[in-house]
């Protein structure tokens, strides 16, 4: 038997988030948690990034952001897994999946590419599902979620990554159920699918990693834009339909 990893699943929402859909979340999380990681669901007031930085320094590793703050240690998980409040696992395979490849030394997560600014078509893995080792995330500097110049939230973590000989193990669009809201769809780099509202995400045949060669087979469901009018109703049924599967 394989030794148990020692991991947590991290969930922020903020005040904008109705607590049914966090409760939705914790509900979907739940059944397909085959290995009982502690999920975490913080209530923040922090923007994204900032959150994630605070969750690494509560974990023993202290990210720029917080240095001079008198910031407890409350955790000591050897990986840490963030997942969006409006992204959900799919199937039992899910999150074992991205926290075992985390634990083997790579940065897991879902596709995404920062359309609105310019960096040569970086693709990068999303924090919607995000999974890295304590170690590697020492090795790659303990870099700062928060968006800069060239990189939206965590993006930094893929350009250390790749900065730090660190392998990037992405997954790629399924499929997706509505356009966003200012375009048709979000297109990747040159060549790869584009995704939308409602993604699926998980192995493809597009994936060079793809441990085999016929079938997809999905992993994580990502709502995007929750906080659109609407959204939420949409996620609850996703989420409603995935504990009645």
């Amino acid at each position: 038997m394989d030794k148990a990893i020692n991991a947590a699943i991290i969930t922020f929402f903020m005040s904008n988030i109705d607590l049914k859909t966090v409760e939705y979340n914790k509900k979907v999380v739940e059944k397909f948690n085959v290995s009982k990681y502690p999920h975490y669901l913080v209530n923040t007031t922090l923007n994204h990034g900032a959150s994630m930085d605070l969750a690494w320094t509560m974990n023993g590793q202290l990210v720029k952001t917080f240095e001079g703050h008198k910031v407890p240690k409350k955790w000591d998980h050897d990986v840490l897994m963030f997942l969006d409040v409006d992204c959900l696992p799919l199937n039992q395979d899910a999150i074992d999946c991205f926290i075992k490849e985390a634990s083997e030394g790579k940065l897991v997560g879902n596709i995404q590419r920062s359309n609105h600014i310019q960096n040569n078509q970086h693709v990068f893995a999303a924090p919607n599902a995000i999974a890295i080792h304590k170690d590697v995330f020492e090795k790659i500097g303990r870099p700062s979620a928060i968006p800069t110049q060239r990189a939206d939230v965590a993006e930094e973590y893929t350009y250390a990554a790749e900065q730090h000989g660190v392998g990037v193990r992405m997954f790629y669009p399924l499929g997706f159920e509505e356009a966003p809201a200012e375009c048709p769809s979000w297109p990747l780099a040159d060549g790869m699918p584009h995704y939308g509202r409602g993604t699926t995400f998980g192995f493809t045949k597009s994936c060079p990693f793809a441990p085999w060669d016929h079938a997809d087979m999905p992993l994580f469901w990502h709502q995007f834009q929750s906080f659109h009018p609407g959204q939420q109703a949409k996620f609850w049924k996703k989420a409603q339909s995935l504990l009645d599967s």
